[in-house]
């Protein structure tokens, strides 16, 4: 199986690692800034449209993705699913 999720970039995150996967990093600012202080934010695209919420030993961390949410859902999915 494999537990990996390519996020954009040269960048593959660690399926296990991955806490969430979010919409609109715009729709989505009261979360981002309450939370701001806690974790640690890499912007990976000048345009954002999703940001995907890991867990890095302790802290946690937050990745801008220029790909939507439901491109990277159904990415993780089909990669995890043996390609089905």
């Amino acid at each position: 199986m494999i537990n990996s999720l390519h996020i954009g970039g040269d960048l593959v995150l660690n399926g296990s690692d991955i806490i969430g996967i979010f919409s609109d990093p715009a729709d989505n600012s009261v979360f981002l800034e309450a939370y701001k202080s806690k974790f640690r934010l890499k912007n990976l695209s000048e345009r954002n449209r999703s940001f995907i919420l890991v867990r890095r030993r302790r802290d946690p961390l937050i990745y801008y993705s220029k790909i939507s949410a439901e491109k990277l859902i159904k990415r993780f999915i089909k990669a995890n699913s043996g390609g089905v």
